[in-house]
C-alpha cells in the first residue's frame, strides 16, 4: 500500500510539473495570442489551404512550398472545424505542437535523471525545460505560426524514443525513433539538419551497454529498418511531385550565401540581438538587458 501511495504521489507531481510548463508556455505568449489577427503570409497559406481541405481539395504539399508537408493543414482544418476559421484557431495548432514537444522533453529528461539515481529529478527536469518556455522571438515565430512546429515536434518524439533509459528500453523504440526521424523530412525538409544527430543517437543507443553480437545485430537491424521505412514513406509521398528534385539535390552552390545568412541571423535567433520593424533597426539595450540576452 505504501509503495502504491508513493507511486501515485510521484505521478501527481509529474502531472503538476507538466501542467506548470504548459501554463507558463501559454502565459509567456499571451500578448501574441491576444493579437492573433496579426498573422503573416506563411501562416495564412496554411489557413487558406485548410479551408480548401474542408471543401474537399486535397494536396500532398503546401502551396508554393514543395519541401513542406500538409500535417499542419490537416490539423488546422480540424481546429477550424471545432473552433471556426479564426486566426486564434490557426495559432493554437503550432502552440499545441510546442506544448507536446515540451512535455516529451520533460518526460525524457525525467526518465534519464531518475535512471541515473538523481535525488530531485522532477525539479531538475523542470529547470532544464525552461529554455523551451522562455524563448526568443525567432523561436516564437515557429511556436505560434505554422507550418514548422509539428515537424520539430516529430523530431522531439523521435529523440525521446532513442534516449529511453536502458532498463526500460525495448528495440521497437529504436525502430520508431528512426522512422519518425526520417519521416520528419516529409513534414519539413528543414529537419534534415537534425537527421545526422538522430542517426548518431540511434547508433549510440544500439551500442549502449555490454551487448553480444546477436543482440547488437537485432537492435541495429530494427533501427535501420525504421529509418528505411521512414525514408520510403517520404519518397512515396514525393513520387510524381515534379518540383521536389531541385529542393532535394545536394549542392555546394549556396554555401557562401547561406553562411552569410547564418552569421547575420543567428544572434537574432538566440535572442542576443533584437531588430525593429522589418529588421531595419538594431535595438541597443542597456547593459543589464544585454547580460540577460547573452545568458
Amino acid at each position: 500500500m505504501q509503495g502504491s501511495s508513493v507511486g501515485e504521489a510521484a505521478r501527481a507531481w509529474t502531472g503538476a510539473s507538466v501542467a506548470a510548463l504548459a501554463l507558463l508556455n501559454v502565459l509567456s505568449r499571451l500578448p501574441a495570442l491576444i493579437n492573433a489577427g496579426a498573422v503573416h503570409a506563411d501562416a495564412a497559406v496554411v489557413g487558406l489551404q485548410a479551408r480548401h481541405l474542408l471543401e474537399g481539395e486535397h494536396a500532398r504539399f503546401l502551396w508554393g512550398a514543395p519541401y513542406q508537408g500538409v500535417l499542419d493543414v490537416w490539423l488546422a482544418a480540424g481546429a477550424f472545424r471545432l473552433l471556426g476559421p479564426t486566426p486564434l484557431a490557426l495559432m493554437l495548432v503550432p502552440l499545441l505542437g510546442h506544448l507536446l514537444a515540451t512535455t516529451v522533453a520533460f518526460l525524457a529528461v525525467l526518465r534519464l535523471l531518475r535512471d541515473g539515481g538523481d535525488a530531485a529529478p522532477r525539479f531538475k527536469a523542470f529547470l532544464l525545460c525552461l529554455p523551451l518556455v522562455f524563448t526568443s522571438t525567432a523561436i516564437n515565430g515557429v511556436v505560434l505560426y505554422p507550418p514548422r512546429q509539428w515537424a520539430i515536434t516529430c523530431v522531439f518524439v523521435a529523440s525521446a524514443q532513442l534516449l529511453a533509459p536502458q532498463r526500460t528500453f525495448t528495440p521497437w523504440r529504436l525502430g520508431l525513433g528512426g522512422a519518425l526521424g526520417a519521416f520528419a523530412l516529409y513534414l519539413d525538409l528543414f529537419t534534415i539538419q537534425f537527421l545526422p544527430a538522430l542517426v548518431l543517437l540511434g547508433v549510440a543507443s544500439t551500442l549502449d551497454g555490454e551487448r553480444r553480437w546477436p543482440e547488437l545485430r537485432r537492435r541495429g537491424g530494427v533501427f535501420l529498418l525504421g529509418l528505411l521505412l521512414g525514408v520510403l514513406a517520404v519518397l512515396a509521398l514525393r513520387v510524381g511531385h515534379g518540383a521536389t528534385t531541385a529542393h532535394m539535390r545536394m549542392t555546394t552552390r549556396f554555401l557562401a550565401r547561406n553562411f552569410a545568412l547564418l552569421t547575420d541571423a543567428l544572434p537574432g535567433a538566440l535572442g542576443a540581438k533584437v531588430w525593429g520593424a522589418h529588421d531595419a533597426v538594431l535595438w541597443e539595450p542597456p547593459l543589464a538587458v544585454r547580460v540577460v540576452q547573452w545568458g
